[in-house]
């Protein structure tokens, strides 16, 4: 122990209060300078956790200090502690497990979640680093167990498409965080959503929409985990906005509805707080170049460029630049604007920032007037404004009106007579269109592998030539013939994007037929890979070229680099529905079903007629009960694909939340037509519209040949489809009385299942008089199975073989014994063998309300014999 400190564990305890107590009042420097010594203390004391902790202030320090050189060094310092014991152990051989576990699991994901923040910072938020930083903390959240984090990097969408130039997406992406109730207990970032929304709808030129937005996300303040800093840095964006808009005398009103009378609240001293300093700056150069004190202006931004830039900050320093050059056009110093431009393309090239690209393009170019904050889209009110009020009224109101809109169709095609093969080229396009038999096919693809490859002398016509081949050669599995012929494409037209491209895709193929063991022979993923990438360095605005990337990488199983590549394709291109449809699945999959309805959705606004799009719409809609969309999806998806199967089944889901049973019959009457042998859950939905019918006879009607038919031979139906059905189907049985048979039968059935909504146990529970001090635990029950299992009322296609398995169920209980006797009894209605706890969880304490099992958790098999034995 120190001969300065008797009690270790009281001054580590006082320098933690110190820090969250000047961190709360913004003063950042004073706490990095706490946390440094609250980590030499820890060190030298060998307490691992107390160090960890440090580590853990000083990342997150590290983003208001400008500093994610040292932010990301204590990230990964702690990411290798919190990922080995062993490590831990030289720092504190003895530490407490319990502590260092509970460290681990709520560390582990926030130190991801920082050390993507400073990559993001130094390489950009469109970089290969920043995506597999998220994906990395993404599946350290899955193996914590801390599911609550993965909302944290899924935050990162919106930086990640504003920095790959889709304002559509990231606008619709604040736009829904705005309006995300937290779930009680749940951190509220309704408030950081609203203030990106409104520098968003700033930066498209929307001034007025900027402000109210602001206005309205202040409300969202006091549930903040940090209301100080939210003033701190809403009340400096909003004086900013008023005064680009004009409106800067209301800012003494509105500064008391930001900052009210007796709200604690203090501006951090010179030092303190570089970001605010920076906000500061930002506010300040507006104001002046309002005042059109343009020179003070730029010296003023000139100081945090040369700042930003010298701590490798360059996400921040871009937008600082970009406003650094704006101020330079508007003081007419074109030449010193170019120059600075040039350094900015040179760093945001590499990171892939397309918005900062499109920003320069659009300032140098003069495509739109320079303003003090460098807006991608005209200003309509303000000493800026370019358009007056009247014509303004015209123009369409969205994110990208004031913007360069992206292209919505591939680049127009050669000219017939603008090369060489042209004509030659046009016979073959025509031909492979109406090559509709496969000898047909095999003709074409031999009239393309007859043109001497040394006869084609410009890239596009060898572009044009290796993707007929790879089209007729994917249909007859020829890839490795055509990748024969077109190789010696590769070398000459190697500077060309879209045949480097279309090459690559080519020799990919030509893989996936080689013979087992021979394909690096004939080209490896590498090579692949290299070309791939340098056809979108050449070109990073050829939207096909960016949708075959992004196949190549799915295929290998690397999603974060398909996702960048559809996202691109797909903001060059709205209207490409197959890229629609393949980024919305990619979306879907890490849990963002609302962005990928909104690119369903944005596709199909541009008039696209393809039913998968209208198909995975409407599904997308349905999983996120958005009823009136499924149905406006589905009759769109009936009317161009007729008698599928299974569309009127959704149709009636979603019809019997919108209160139509009667529609709902007459959809489950097409489906039954459409697909006579897969009823069971149209006989479920068909018992749910009777009962809101209260036509109690054709009800037990539905009940009875719902009961006659075994689970185990229902083998269309996922878990969520089963679980969505049984939602319904214990709705319909409220109506009959609680003694009555048939209700009895249905409710033991879901029971054995695994798979009873959480709304069964409630009034059970409820009929107990609320409580207080009761915990909340999660209950583990290992049930053996025996040889009734087979023919059990319970089991599932495919489960036949199952040797045992672990049940969770919920339970709101005074103790760990009271938790575990209601999770057997519960358990015991299940299977007729005696189930066994085999672990209980404490999730949490202090509730007042009515004690009882909460919930029923889906079961999971037991693969080992020897599990099934409880130890001696």
């Amino acid at each position: 122990m120190s001969d300065e400190v008797e009690d270790v564990d009281a001054h580590i305890q006082e320098l933690e209060t110190r820090i969250d107590d000047v961190r709360s009042r913004g003063l950042v420097a004073t706490a990095s300078r706490l946390s440094r010594e609250l980590k030499r203390f820890a060190k030298q004391e060998h307490r691992v956790i107390a160090y960890l902790k440090a580590n853990f202030y000083l990342m997150n320090e590290a983003q208001s200090l400008h500093d994610p050189e040292a932010g990301k060094a204590a990230a990964l310092e702690n990411i290798a502690l919190l990922e080995s014991e062993e490590l831990a152990r030289q720092h504190q051989p003895d530490f407490p497990e319990d502590g260092y576990r509970h460290t681990v699991a709520w560390m582990s994901a926030c130190s991801y979640d920082n050390l993507a923040k400073h990559v993001a910072e130094t390489e950009g938020y469109n970089s290969d680093g920043i995506h597999e930083c998220i994906n990395d903390g993404l599946q350290v959240c899955r193996r914590t167990g801390k599911m609550e984090c993965t909302a944290c990097f899924r935050e990162y969408a919106g930086d990640v498409y504003r920095a790959s130039d889709d304002l559509d997406m990231a606008i619709h992406y604040a736009r829904a965080g705005l309006t995300n109730i937290p779930r009680e207990g749940g951190a509220d970032r309704r408030w950081v959503s609203g203030k990106e929304l409104t520098k968003l709808l700033a930066l498209t030129g929307q001034l007025s929409a900027a402000i109210d937005t602001l206005l309205q996300a202040f409300s969202f303040i006091e549930s903040y985990h940090c209301p100080h800093d939210a003033r701190l840095f809403g009340s400096i964006l909003l004086e900013t906005l008023l005064w680009l808009a004009g409106r800067e005398a209301e800012w003494p009103v509105l500064r008391d509805r930001v900052i009210p009378a007796g709200v604690e609240f203090s501006v951090p001293s010179a030092g303190e707080n570089p970001s605010h300093e920076l906000e500061s700056a930002f506010r300040d150069v507006v104001i002046a170049a309002c005042r059109r004190d343009l020179p003070a202006a730029i010296e003023l931004l000139t100081r945090m460029d040369r700042l930003l830039l010298s701590r490798q900050c360059h996400s921040t320093w871009f937008d600082v630049r970009l406003r650094l050059i704006a101020l330079q056009l508007m003081a007419d110093n074109k030449t010193q604007a170019q120059a600075l431009g040039k350094q900015l393309e040179a760093k945001a090239k590499p990171a892939r920032d397309w918005l900062a690209l499109r920003r320069l393009k659009r300032l140098l170019s003069g495509e739109v007037p320079p303003t003090p904050i460098a807006a991608v889209g005209a200003f309509l009110v303000g000493p800026f404004a370019t358009i007056s009020i009247e014509t303004a009224k015209g123009v369409r109101d969205t994110s990208a009106t004031n913007s360069e809109a992206p292209p919505t169709s591939q680049p127009a095609a050669t000219d017939a007579h603008s090369t060489p093969l042209a004509s030659r080229v046009q016979e073959l396009q025509q031909a492979c269109q109406e090559a509709d038999t496969p000898e047909k096919g095999l003709a074409v693809f031999q009239e393309i592998l007859a043109i001497d490859p040394n006869a084609v002398t410009v890239a596009e016509d060898a572009g044009r030539f290796a993707y007929m081949a790879h089209l007729m050669a994917s249909r007859l599995e020829r890839s490795l013939d055509a990748w024969r012929w077109a190789e010696p494409f590769v070398a000459r037209f190697a500077q060309d994007a879209t045949a480097i491209n279309v090459l690559a895709t080519l020799a990919w193929a030509a893989r996936s037929e080689a013979p087992e063991g021979e394909a690096d022979a004939i080209v490896t993923l590498e090579q692949i890979e290299k070309w791939y990438r340098s056809s979108l360095d050449m070109n990073p605005d050829h939207p096909r070229n960016h949708a075959r990337a992004g196949q190549f990488f799915w295929s290998l199983d690397r999603e974060s680099e398909a996702e960048r590549c559809w996202a691109r394709s797909f903001r060059l291109n709205r209207s490409d529905s197959r890229v629609a449809v393949q980024l919305a699945r990619v979306y879907d999959a890490t849990d963002r079903r609302a962005d990928g309805l909104a690119v369903l959705d944005m596709c199909i606004r541009e008039g696209i007629n393809d039913p998968d799009l209208f198909w995975d719409a409407g599904l997308s809609a349905l999983t996120q009960q958005r009823w009136e969309l499924v149905i406006t999806y589905l009759d769109r998806f009936e009317e161009l694909s007729p008698e599928t199967p299974w569309t009127q089944y959704y149709r009636a889901l979603a019809l019997l939340e919108l209160h139509r049973p009667a529609d709902a019959l007459a959809a489950l009457e097409l489906e039954t037509a459409r697909s006579p042998e897969q009823l069971f859950g149209v006989t479920i939905l068909r018992a749910k519209a009777c009962a809101d019918l209260n036509d109690l006879g054709h009800l037990r009607s539905w009940l009875t040949e719902i009961l006659d038919v075994p689970i185990s031979a229902v083998d269309y139906l996922s878990f969520n489809g089963f679980l969505r059905l049984f939602e319904k189907l214990i709705a319909a049985v409220q109506v009959l009385p609680i003694d009555d048979s048939q209700r009895q039968q249905i409710e033991a059935l879901i029971l054995q299942t695994g798979l009873m909504p959480e709304a069964f146990f409630e009034p059970t529970r409820k009929a107990t008089p609320a409580t207080e001090g009761l915990n909340f635990y999660v209950v583990e029950v290992r049930q053996p199975l025996d040889e009734r299992w087979a023919a059990h009322p319970g089991r599932f296609a495919g489960q036949e073989e199952w040797l045992g398995y672990v049940a969770s169920w919920g339970a709101l209980a005074p103790d760990e014994e009271s938790a575990q006797q209601w999770a057997l009894a519960a358990q015991a209605r299940c299977f007729p063998l005696p189930g066994e706890v085999v672990n209980v969880i404490p999730q949490g304490e202090g509730y007042t309300d009515s004690p009882g099992i909460t919930w029923q958790g889906r079961r999971d098999e037991i693969v080992d014999p020897e599990t099934l034995t409880a130890p001696e």
